[in-house]
Parts: C-alpha cells; structure tokens; sequence
C-alpha cells in the first residue's frame, strides 16, 4: 500500500515537471527534525537561568536551573515541520530541564 502511494507522489510529480528524486529526498527530510546545539563554555553563563532567547523565540524553561562556573551549559534547538513549536531542551551536566517557546 505504502508502495503505491509512493508511486502515485511520483507519477504526480513528473506529471508537475519535478524531480522524483527531489521529492523523494524532501519526502525523508521532512521526516528529520531541524537540530542545533548551542554551547557556552564554562564561565560563559553563570548564575540562575530560567529563560533563554534563541533568534526571535523566548524559551521559558520548566523550572529555575543554576549554571556554575566551572559547568558547560547546553541549549538544544530542535523543530519538525509540521509541529507548531519548537522543543528546546536544556542542559547543565547530567541535569535536562525542557523549555517552551512563547
């Protein structure tokens, strides 16, 4: 079943001109989400932290987390199309708090 309409998208898809190997190829990357780790070196961010800015997006975390000085903190971006928001996840050592965009 699956098959066929695979082989429906790629009929439908030289009939339009486009590639099927493209749409194929977009058809799998829609599938993977859009991922992007931002690091900060220990001594970088200090403190307590309960919200972050990426790009445009505020990311209010779920609880109140404190970075030492000796301690990397990790900011992971990660969106799919098709979700309405993206998940954010924040860590410092072993610790993961998730963050929501607002």
């Amino acid at each position: 079943m699956k098959r066929r309409n695979f082989l429906k998208g790629v009929a439908a898809a030289i009939a339009l001109g486009l590639s099927p190997v493209l749409l194929n190829v977009a058809r799998l990357r829609l599938a993977e989400p859009m991922r992007r780790v931002y690091r900060f070196w220990p001594g970088d961010a200090v403190g307590n932290i309960s919200e972050v800015g990426i790009g445009y997006n505020r990311v209010v975390l779920d609880q109140t987390i404190t970075v030492l000085a000796d301690e990397y903190l990790d900011i992971t971006y990660e969106h799919r199309l098709g979700d309405q928001k993206p998940k954010v996840y924040v860590k410092v050592g072993k610790e993961i708090i998730v963050g929501h965009v607002i």
